[in-house]
């Protein structure tokens, strides 16, 4: 686990997209940490001050809602090509010849992908905690309970990722496989009253798209829920449940897959 750790940290620092990664996670820990003041109310956000100015709760989800979504958009692309780098010719037969079944070194991958990606996220809600308190002396839980959820909305990410890289093997096809199955497909299927039924009139085809809705992982429904706990104190836990079962059941896939697969 710890040298599969290593070799993920080094793909994924290698590219220049971490730095990326890097440089938009500290101006959001800049700006939501040192910038920004919020009055909390039993737990609900009443006012908001940015730059010393007075602004609207609505900027603040914004800020909470948007830039998860960014910075999950840059973390696929770093970690994207992980797993195909690691089935490359000479690197997985040195793999192999470890004591590891094809399952556990999977799995290990896996671990290593979400513990790289869950990093960030703890250094976002973390900086801008630990920022927050420092300077306003008031400790709010909330930012810390949204870096968990964010956690768990890592592992289902890197499942995907994992599943990409297992079907795709190339990096470009690996990371843009993951976009669309975390981003793009969930986001049209969200509003598939709008976009899709207009062009399926009959009830089996839009049972099968409510269906599909129901199979994909709800990630950018997921990123609002969050945003809406840590701003208004409400949170709907089913998307993120579901966008839990979704990913267990790509992992099991991409598992499956993976055993069969000839190197």
């Amino acid at each position: 686990m710890t040298g599969l750790l290593l070799i993920v940290w080094r793909e994924l620092h290698s590219g220049k997209v971490f730095y990326v990664v890097l440089a938009v996670t500290t101006f959001y820990v800049w700006k939501l940490g040192l910038q920004t003041d919020v009055r909390y109310i039993d737990g609900v956000a009443q006012e908001v001050r940015m730059y010393g100015k007075v602004s609207s709760l609505i900027e603040l989800h914004d800020d909470y809602n948007a830039w998860p979504f960014i910075l999950l958009f840059l973390a696929i692309a770093a970690a994207g090509g992980v797993v195909p780098h690691l089935m490359r010719r000479g690197r997985i037969e040195l793999l192999h010849s470890k004591p590891l079944t094809r399952t556990k070194l999977l799995l290990n991958t896996f671990l290593a992908v979400s513990v790289a990606t869950s990093l960030i996220f703890i250094y976002f809600f973390g900086g801008v905690w630990i920022a927050t308190g420092l300077r306003t002396g008031v400790w709010y839980t909330v930012l810390l309970l949204g870096g968990f959820l964010w956690i768990l909305m890592c592992a289902v990410i890197s499942a995907v990722v994992v599943l990409a890289g297992v079907i795709a093997g190339k990096s470009l096809l690996a990371t843009t496989f993951s976009w669309f199955a975390c981003l793009i497909i969930p986001s049209i299927l969200e509003v598939r009253d709008k976009l899709l039924y207009p062009l399926f009139e009959s009830d089996l085809a839009r049972w099968g798209i409510d269906r599909l809705y129901d199979t994909v992982p709800q990630i950018p429904k997921a990123c609002r829920n969050i945003a809406d706990l840590i701003v208004h104190g409400d949170f709907s836990a089913l998307p993120l449940i579901q966008s839990i079962a979704s990913g267990c059941a790509v992992l099991i896939l991409a598992a499956l897959i993976f055993r069969r697969k000839s190197f």
